[in-house]
């Protein structure tokens, strides 16, 4: 989790100073990769914990309706934002999902 807030966090210089102006649409991309890695870490043991309280259905529904979000943005967002789109159609629904179980 510190290197996905790290890479969020100093983005911006990283990109400009090694790669110049040239590269700074690329900033926003790599934030928000960044930021579903984190969800994702936050998440990785969600489907054990599931097990564990037997509740083993729970993870296909979950699955089930990351796939069918998932399916239902990118075109749209990539259609209207590009590359920044297609980042969010990926990071969306698992960002989602990951961090409706902090609750």
């Amino acid at each position: 989790m510190p290197a996905a807030f790290g890479i969020f966090t100093l983005a911006p210089d990283i990109i400009l100073t090694l790669y110049t102006r040239k590269w700074e649409a690329s900033i926003v991309v790599i934030q928000i990769l960044s930021f579903y890695g984190l969800c994702r870490s936050i998440g990785a043991l969600s489907g054990n914990v599931f097990m564990a309280i037997g509740k083993q259905s729970v993870m296909p529904k979950m699955t089930l309706v990351q796939l069918l979000l998932f399916s239902a943005l990118i075109y749209p967002l990539a259609m209207t934002f590009g590359i920044i789109g297609v980042c969010m159609a990926v990071a969306g629904p698992i960002t989602g999902h990951n961090s409706s179980l902090l609750l």
